[in-house]
C-alpha cells in the first residue's frame, strides 16, 4: 500500500514556483491518493490520516498488538489481502469509521496471506473480514465490505450493548 499526497497550488497546472516541477494533482485542497494493488482511491484528508495510524498486524506481533491491548480498549482489526478487488473498495471505508471512532477503539489491519497463523486461527475464510476483539477475544465479525456508516453502526450498537451490560 502507498499513499501518496499531492502538492497543493493556488492555480491549476502552474508550479509554485519558477523552474518547479508541476504538481502531480493541484487543487488548494490537500487530497490523498491510496494505491493498493494497482486501485487509486481518492482520500479525504481524515481517511488518509486513519489509513497512516492503522496498526500493521503481523503474526508477529498479533498476541501484543491486539489480544494484550484488547484487554483495555476493544480492538478493530480488518482482514485483507492484495488480490481482493472487495479489499480495495473497503479500505477508505474502514479508514473513515477508524477516524470517526479513534477514541473508543484501536484500529488494525492485517494482510490475510502474509499472516497465515492468525487468519486461520480466527477462521478467516471471506475477505474483507472486520473482527472486534475485546477482552483477548473475538466479539463481533463483519464479513465484505460495507459502507463506512453501516460499519460504523454496528460499532457503535456494538459499545453501546458493552455499556449496558457494564451498567448491570
Amino acid at each position: 500500500m502507498r499513499l501518496l499526497r499531492s502538492t497543493t497550488s493556488a492555480e491549476p497546472n502552474v508550479p509554485s514556483e519558477p523552474g518547479e516541477p508541476k504538481p502531480m494533482l493541484t487543487r488548494r485542497a490537500l487530497m490523498q491518493l491510496l494505491v493498493v494493488g494497482g486501485v487509486t482511491t481518492l482520500l479525504s484528508e481524515k481517511e488518509a490520516e486513519a489509513t497512516i495510524n492503522l496498526l500493521q498486524v503481523t503474526d508477529a506481533n498479533f498476541q501484543a498488538a491486539v489480544i494484550e491491548r484488547s484487554k483495555t480498549k476493544p480492538v478493530v482489526v480488518e482482514f485483507w489481502a492484495e488480490w481482493c478487488k472487495s479489499c480495495k473498495f473497503y479500505k477508505p471505508q474502514f479508514a473513515a469509521v477508524a477516524q470517526a471512532l479513534k477514541n473508543d477503539f484501536v484500529f488494525a489491519e492485517c494482510d490475510q496471506e502474509k499472516s497465515p497463523n492468525t487468519a486461520g486461527g480466527l477462521n478467516i475464510t471471506a475477505l474483507p473480514c472486520t473482527i472486534v476483539l475485546d477482552g483477548g477475544k473475538p466479539v463481533l465479525r463483519m464479513v465484505g465490505g460495507g459502507r463506512a456508516a453501516e460499519v460504523e453502526g454496528h460499532l457503535k450498537n456494538f459499545l453501546k450493548h458493552k455499556r449496558t451490560q457494564k451498567s448491570r
